[in-house]
């Protein structure tokens, strides 16, 4: 089975995360457990990453949204995988959900959220 975005169709990847200490400390809290960040107006892009970002809503900086997509769903799944570790390692309370363009879960990686998304 092909593991390219061909086999499948394009494949994203969504997820939340709380305690988020606001937007500007989070994005500090990011970059000092080593991602490359860069914040915008209501969102936190991850740089190293094809795109993924952390969308904030404007009237909470305790929740985010994690939204991301790739050229391959290999690298959108690496990319996952790099960003479920990371916020791990930071404790960061989170899920992060691979699916098809039809929203059919492929994987879904969680930490310390009960419902695992």
């Amino acid at each position: 089975m092909k593991t390219g975005l061909s086999s499948i169709g394009r494949a994203f990847a969504y997820g939340e995360c709380s305690g988020c200490i606001g937007k500007h400390l989070f994005a500090k809290h990011l970059a000092a457990l080593g991602l490359e960040v860069e914040e915008r107006a209501y969102s936190i892009n991850v740089l190293e990453f094809e795109r993924l970002t952390f969308e904030f809503d404007q009237h909470t900086d305790e929740m985010a949204t994690i939204e991301g997509t790739a050229a391959t769903l290999s690298v959108l799944r690496a990319n996952a995988h790099r960003l479920h570790e990371v916020l791990t390692r930071g404790e960061v309370r989170h899920w992060i959900e691979v699916t098809d363009a039809v929203q059919n879960r492929l994987e879904i990686l969680h930490y310390n959220w009960p419902d695992e998304g």
